[in-house]
């Protein structure tokens, strides 16, 4: 047996290592913010059409607003 020496630093049989909680991560940050990109990429591009058609819906709504906004500065204004 080995006797005990003071320059070595004591280690007790009921230190054992904690298991880490929760689910074990997989991917850092960054990745996931790449692979994230990557899946919004690919759903634009199998649904451009619907996208496209959202854009247009969107630009004519707030065409209309704008338009009518003006008018109505135009009629307060008006001299």
């Amino acid at each position: 047996m080995e006797a005990n020496n003071l320059d070595q630093p004591y280690i007790s049989v009921y230190d054992r290592p904690k298991r880490p909680r929760g689910r074990p991560k997989i991917y850092t940050d960054e990745e996931l913010k790449e692979r994230r990109k990557e899946t919004y990429k690919k759903h634009y591009e199998n649904n451009k059409d619907y996208y496209l058609l959202q854009k247009s819906i969107l630009y004519q709504l707030n065409k209309e607003t704008q338009n009518a906004r003006r008018r109505a500065y135009y009629q307060k204004h008006k001299k």
